[in-house]
């Protein structure tokens, strides 16, 4: 069962430039459906090699994803390459994430206990998390007790996005669980797993009894689930039907709003049940200024006026 991440991949830097013959130790695709539409793919292939007399494993992860916003399609892709040493330090890392027109990327390497880190904003340099630990270790540390049921575990996980501070992930085993994964029913183990960092999110992913990975579930907030189905290369990269996701999480106002078109910013009022508290964010043209049981208030900067 590979640690995956619920953020999203286009085409990387070279990380390194590797002399030596790598081996490939695991790997796998999957199809990505979101409302039972396929909207892209996930592959994850970690290869083993000897690096100036030292092994070392390097882990290659993408997913490429398409969603249809009022109309528009939405291409998200997120890669990540990390290479760790046998005890699950991490060496060297590169990300390259690209929503529709805009790419973020990074590469890193750790040397004497410092992260050397170059991003578009330019170098820096700060501590390696102290226990941090790669995505291969990871993997490993959740099969290490054999995937008994009830067993819990927790480690902290290097991430390349962030490699500043670990994330702590936590997972429980849940036990033996019939699995349909495009028309084929397996045998598998169910294990959940949270990620610090995304409190009140939960991953669930299935395995057979060895730990590899058959299926799983990833969150999107209030818009669904998106699920990993483990399939055949050729499957995983078919056709794409981009699934509309966000008409279906459209809140419509009780009352017309005057001049729409020509304000500048709006603030709206959401009820809810009084035991429920709404966990909406602030980002880029909204602002949270109330949040009780039962009622939040938003403002929306409108880009009128």
């Amino acid at each position: 069962m590979k640690s995956f991440k619920p953020w999203i991949t286009a085409a990387l830097l070279p990380l390194l430039a590797l002399s030596a013959r790598a081996e490939v130790e695991e790997e796998y695709w999957a199809r990505l459906l979101f409302g039972g539409q396929p909207v892209g793919h996930f592959h994850s292939q970690t290869e083993a090699l000897t690096l100036a007399g030292e092994p070392v494993f390097q882990t290659t992860q993408t997913m490429a994803l398409a969603f249809a916003r009022a109309g528009t399609t939405l291409d998200i892709s997120y890669q990540s390459k990390v290479m760790e040493t046998a005890d699950g330090t991490v060496r060297d890392f590169a990300t390259s994430m690209r929503m529709g027109p805009q790419t973020l990327s990074n590469q890193g390497t750790v040397r004497d206990g410092h992260i050397q880190l170059t991003t578009e904003q330019g170098a820096q340099s700060f501590p390696y998390p102290a226990g941090a630990l790669g995505p291969r270790a990871l993997d490993r540390a959740v099969r290490r007790p054999g995937l008994t049921a009830g067993a819990t575990g927790q480690a902290l996980a290097f991430d390349s996005d962030n490699p500043a501070e670990a994330v702590n992930m936590s997972w429980q085993i849940l036990g033996p669980e019939s699995k349909e994964a495009l028309g084929t029913v397996y045998d598998t183990i169910a294990i959940t797993m949270r990620y610090s960092r995304l409190p009140g999110l939960e991953i669930k992913s299935w395995t057979d009894t060895t730990g590899t990975f058959i299926a799983g579930q990833i969150p999107l907030g209030g818009l669904g689930l998106l699920e990993m189905v483990r399939a055949p290369r050729d499957v995983a990269l078919g056709r794409v039907q981009p699934a509309e996701i966000f008409v279906s999480s459209l809140i419509t106002p009780n009352q017309p709003i005057p001049n729409a078109a020509q304000l500048s910013h709006a603030t709206f009022r959401l009820k809810t049940p009084a035991d429920i508290t709404l966990d909406l964010p602030d980002g880029i043209g909204q602002t949270v200024l109330k949040r009780e049981p039962g009622l939040i208030e938003v403002r929306v900067d409108m880009g009128g006026g």
